[in-house]
């Protein structure tokens, strides 16, 4: 017998990147919804997807009950503030 963790359901995650310049200042990427088992799940699934432009990630579990709206980013980088603001707006995610 092995000891393994249980398999989780993949949950929408909000990834947003950062690039470090130094420890004080740091140059947002864009953000991103995609699905995951963890944080790095979802990275890597965003990787995949090209939607992850690299540097630091934070990831946010979305509720058990989010449901996709057509203007949010699942699967695809946006960088514009306002389209993020937008989509915070849409997710109540501020």
């Amino acid at each position: 017998m092995t000891d393994q963790q249980p398999v989780t359901a993949p949950n929408f995650w909000w990834l947003s990147f950062v690039d470090r310049i130094d420890h004080q200042v740091a140059l947002h990427l864009g953000v991103t919804i995609v699905l995951g088992r963890d944080v790095g799940d979802a990275a890597e699934a965003a990787r995949i997807a090209g939607c992850n432009p690299g540097g630091e990630v934070l990831g946010v579990r979305l509720r058990d009950d989010f449901r996709l709206h057509h203007s949010l980013p699942y699967c695809r980088l946006i960088t514009d503030p306002g389209d993020i603001a937008e989509a915070q707006l849409i997710m109540d995610v501020s």
